[in-house]
């Protein structure tokens, strides 16, 4: 796991992450504040699961991930991909 982390911390560039999110048109401007915000972003199971999973769970929840508000724009499904 330390090896993949340190590689990810090598090799990903925040600055150049394009990520495409499929959003509830009403909760889109929400679910934009919340990324840029950089809350934590806890994952919630409807099952039972392993502790192991929860305590790695708590920690990849807190990770940082910045991304500046105006570089995040929402765009309409039925336009996404007319360029």
């Amino acid at each position: 796991m330390g090896d993949v982390n340190d590689a990810i911390r090598r090799h990903f560039l925040p600055e150049s992450l394009k990520v495409a999110v499929i959003a509830d048109p009403a909760e889109a401007e929400a679910f934009v504040d919340r990324l840029a915000s950089n809350a934590p972003s806890p994952i919630v199971y409807a099952t039972e699961t392993k502790p192991e999973v929860l305590s790695e769970d708590r920690e990849i929840a807190v990770e940082p991930l910045p991304m500046e508000r105006t570089r995040c724009r929402i765009v309409p499904a039925t336009v996404m991909f007319e360029q």
